[in-house]
């Protein structure tokens, strides 16, 4: 079954992780992908989605907090 998604809207990088694969790494390896496709594709984050700060941080992609 799947472990995540990964889509760019506007620019704007947005994923999810099942919660079951959480902490494995699928998330920065979908995000280190579709930097490749969508350089300039930033992230929008809430301030307590700390996880998804930390995977966009390893990737060194820029995100905007909100």
């Amino acid at each position: 079954s799947p472990v995540g998604y990964i889509g760019v809207i506007d620019n704007d990088i947005r994923f999810c992780t099942d919660p079951d694969s959480q902490g494995m790494g699928v998330g920065s390896f979908m995000l280190s992908k579709i930097q490749k496709l969508y350089p300039d594709a930033t992230g929008r984050i809430l301030r307590d989605n700390v996880p998804s700060q930390r995977a966009f941080d390893k990737c060194g992609i820029e995100y905007s907090i909100l």
